[in-house]
């Protein structure tokens, strides 16, 4: 699924209200480490169905950084059922998102009872696994 762009107008209906976790990237054209994270957070779009991904550009979109008290970018949060339920400050690697979306409950985490399955092939034609915990 494609990253979304997350505004005042669309926050509700698609972080709120949502029927899946969301994660929610803040950042800024001008942010080193927010560029780093973007190739980061886009994967994680595409390869992590379970989770709906958004972007909030915190220049254009004043109102809702000041609403979950973000002061540093990059930030993450995760939503689950219309609350915050966890919070990333600074650039990270894909495992350390992943873990967070974890932690969360966004994710399942692997088990001794998980089955590693995979329904989409990537570009270059393999089967990239994905986890579903029993």
């Amino acid at each position: 699924m494609a990253v979304l762009t997350i505004t005042t107008q669309n926050f509700a209906s698609e972080v709120l209200n949502s029927d899946k976790p969301v994660l929610i990237d803040f950042w800024a054209s001008w942010c080193g480490p927010c560029r780093m994270m973007s190739p980061v957070v886009d994967e994680i779009a595409e390869t992590t169905p379970a989770v709906k991904v958004g972007k909030v550009n915190v220049d254009e979109q004043p109102q809702l950084a000041a609403q979950f008290g973000v002061q540093s970018i990059p930030t993450l949060i995760v939503f689950k059922n219309g609350q915050a339920v966890g919070q990333s400050l600074g650039a990270k690697p894909k495992a350390a998102v992943l873990d967070l979306l974890r932690q969360s409950g966004a994710l399942c985490r692997r088990g001794p009872h998980s089955l590693i399955f995979s329904t989409q092939r990537t570009p270059g034609g393999q089967l990239p696994p994905r986890v579903l915990s029993l």
